[in-house]
């Protein structure tokens, strides 16, 4: 309990951008192991809350094939339906368009236990590597604009940027959206990669958004070089 008290402590003073979490983080020798045990405590309990959220949706949710069933006899009541009722091809129409729509439907209100299930798995991981490859380039970013902070200190600091996934717990209650969790993010990563590197206000900012930009130029290029190869690929069996 008191590990897990320690990490509780430092999350809601990472969320609540206190310098002090994120100067205690940097000098702490097990850094890099406690952001990663921390990541990982984040995406399990996120996901593990998720889970109940979808059951407790489930419980609550009609059964979709009957609501679609009652809807579809209230229109066959109608004058226009038993108008449209006499040209088969309308009513082709209408069936395709009608069962198109629920799908549709359906897959917005439409309720993934598995899926959640699966995601206390999957979302530690994504987490940690989302983690590892920002706080990487976030290093290299603020060491070329002058930071003195070394790889360990950098990955430590902005581990805590995963703080206000915390918020997601919220996700144990049906139909709860969240947003602006992404911007309060990168504000924490600003805070983390500045305590790291000791480095200014306006050398910080840029060495938070820069990986941002170079990881993108990077997806963008490795797009077209893929798109390129399997066209040259296709091209190829073409010809053969």
């Amino acid at each position: 309990m008191n590990a897990l008290s320690e990490y509780l402590n430092l999350g809601l003073g990472a969320l609540f951008l206190q310098a002090d979490a994120y100067a205690k983080m940097r000098e702490d020798s097990r850094r890099v192991f406690k952001g990663f045990v921390f990541i990982v405590l984040v995406g399990v309990i996120v996901a593990l809350f998720a889970v109940v959220g979808q059951v407790l949706e489930w419980s609550v949710t009609p059964d979709l094939s009957n609501l679609k069933n009652i809807v579809l006899d209230e229109m066959r009541r109608t004058q226009w339906f038993r108008e449209m009722a006499g040209n088969p091809q309308a009513m082709q129409g209408f069936q395709q368009g009608y069962d198109l729509w629920w799908q549709i439907f359906g897959s917005m209100f439409g309720v993934n236990v598995l899926g959640a299930l699966a995601n206390v798995i999957v979302n530690p991981l994504a987490l940690s590597l989302r983690w590892l490859i920002y706080g990487i380039v976030a290093f290299v970013c603020a060491r070329m604009l002058g930071g003195k902070g070394n790889l360990s200190q950098t990955l430590g600091c902005t581990a805590l940027a995963v703080a206000p996934e915390m918020f997601k717990v919220l996700q144990v209650f049906p139909y709860v959206e969240l947003g602006g969790l992404a911007l309060w993010g990168i504000v924490c990563s600003y805070l983390g990669i500045k305590t790291a590197n000791q480095l200014s206000p306006w050398r910080a900012f840029w060495a938070t958004l820069l990986p941002f930009i170079v990881l993108a130029v990077l997806a963008i290029l490795v797009g077209c070089i893929g798109g390129w190869a399997v066209g040259s690929l296709m091209s190829a069996g073409g010809q053969r």
